[in-house]
């Protein structure tokens, strides 16, 4: 089994416990330091895991299926009763020379 390094999340610190384990705490405002408690644990920005090169196999475990299907009904759609208008546009003819100060194009 290999070991390797594991990070607290940015923010957190791990505090690893006498008798082995550890656990995630908030990092004060003032920033991480370094620190022990009265029983022993201290503090740290990582702890060492152990990895497992393979997995146990579990040949014991059966996995039942289901004997009967339940089938949901299909949700339904129904046509829109919203009454609809006709777009309705105005516009506008000027003739002459006055112009609106628009920047006439």
């Amino acid at each position: 089994m290999a070991k390797t390094r594991l990070y607290a999340p940015q923010g957190t610190h791990f505090m690893i416990k006498k008798q082995g384990g550890f656990y995630l705490m908030k990092n004060p405002a003032s920033g991480y330091k370094a620190h022990k408690t009265d029983n022993g644990e201290r503090s740290a920005l990582y702890v060492f895991i152990e990895l497992k090169d393979s997995h146990e196999s579990r040949s014991a475990v059966t996995v039942s299926k289901p004997t009967q299907r339940v089938r949901r009904a299909a949700p339904t759609r129904t046509a829109s009763t919203r009454a609809s208008s006709p777009n309705r546009t105005s516009s506008t003819s000027s003739s002459g020379s006055s112009s609106s100060g628009g920047g006439g194009y």
